[in-house]
């Protein structure tokens, strides 16, 4: 594995320039487990503007606190949070120039590593390598000060715990616990992020089962068994899992925000699923219609879980050819006489209806099927 040539660009470009310079939190953490960083963070001791003037064709992402991105990387000055009045933010911030002043104020150890890019060497102030390695997660300093700060920092625990197997420390999770009532004060698209980060994770199930055992997040056994045999699972069909047991799934969606796109597919897999058993069992028109959706095999995925069965009958459909090349068209109809009007469309349909099924395969036997005998 190797470090991004922009991250190592901009640490090798601060510090010519006199500026202390590290890559900084989830890329360290995850370049050490060996995995590739989705993200490329760098922490230095150079100010906002002095960073803008080092990189033109950077770009200010977050003003208040310091932060430019230049070539996918984030730029980041040291700094010190002030109280949290909100549970979200801080708020102000101090510029620094001390490296641990800046680790001070990041919520779990694991996250607030730093690394040298060129020579690989971490700089680890609160042995968030030993947490690492004893496959244990915890707060820098009072877990209950690092909640209480931004709550959003149960889910974020959760998530860590399940994206990367680790036990969530005692103190850590009683104060996830204390706290949890206070979720409901966390800004809704905050909460949908990191639930669609669990949800779509290698360990779902885990995820849920940290919310749901400090009572941050009321979810069923079912639907949290239902989730712990998936590993990365396409969006649609996680949150059609999540939704599962759910009174009022649409309300629950849009309290959620999440995008109507999103919604409209994982209700039609829901739908589907009272009906997708019946479909299949007959070799219907309805039914090869259903399997061309492109929902349809998060729709099976979800019966699978549902019922602890596989449906073969819905995985060899999607091995047919489902969309047949049309045999004949609008105007093939109109030359045999039939007006222009809702009935070409309604005989095109009969037309593909008969091909998916496999009752006409050539243009005569199409022909023959709307032609009266």
């Amino acid at each position: 594995m190797v470090v991004d040539e922009a991250a190592k660009e901009a640490v090798a470009r601060l510090r010519a320039n006199g500026h202390q310079a590290s890559l900084v939190g989830g890329c360290v953490r995850d370049f050490l487990l060996g995995l590739e960083p989705k993200d490329w963070d760098v922490a230095t001791s150079a100010l906002p503007e002095q960073v803008s003037a080092l990189f033109e064709d950077s770009k200010a992402v977050g003003t208040h606190f310091g932060v430019i991105l230049w070539r996918g990387v984030e730029i980041a000055t040291f700094r010190e949070d002030g109280e949290y009045s909100d549970g979200r933010r801080p708020d102000s911030v101090k510029f620094v120039t001390k490296m641990k002043r800046d680790a001070m104020r990041r919520d779990f150890t694991i996250n607030a590593m730093y690394m040298d890019p060129e020579t690989l060497e971490v700089i680890d102030y609160f042995d968030g390598q030993g947490d690492l390695k004893s496959k244990v997660l915890s707060t820098i300093g009072s877990p209950f000060d690092r909640i209480r700060e931004d709550y959003l920092r149960i889910f974020r625990a959760a998530r860590f715990a399940a994206q990367f197997q680790l036990n969530i420390d005692g103190a850590l999770f009683s104060a996830m616990a204390e706290e949890a009532d206070n979720a409901g004060k966390i800004a809704v698209e905050r909460v949908r992020d990191e639930l669609v980060k669990i949800l779509t994770g290698p360990d779902p199930g885990t995820g849920l089962y940290w919310l749901r055992a400090c009572d941050a997040w009321s979810c069923s056994p079912h639907t949290q068994a239902m989730l712990a045999k998936l590993s990365n699972p396409p969006l649609s069909l996680a949150v059609a899992v999540f939704m599962d047991q759910e009174s009022n799934p649409e309300a629950e969606l849009r309290r959620l925000r999440f995008p109507n796109s999103l919604v409209d597919t994982v209700l039609a897999i829901l739908a589907a699923r009272a009906e997708v058993v019946a479909l299949l069992e007959n070799n219907s028109v309805s039914a090869l219609r259903l399997a061309r959706e492109p929902w349809f095999p998060d729709a099976l995925e979800l019966f699978r879980l549902r019922s602890e069965q596989t449906l073969e009958r819905g995985r060899e459909l999607l091995k047919r050819d489902l969309w047949p090349k049309p045999l004949l068209s609008g105007d093939d109809l109109m030359r045999r006489g039939i007006p222009q009007g809702p009935e070409i469309g309604r005989l095109l349909r009969e037309i593909e209806d008969a091909q998916l099924i496999g009752r006409v395969k050539t243009k005569k036997e199409a022909l023959d099927l709307i032609t009266p005998s």
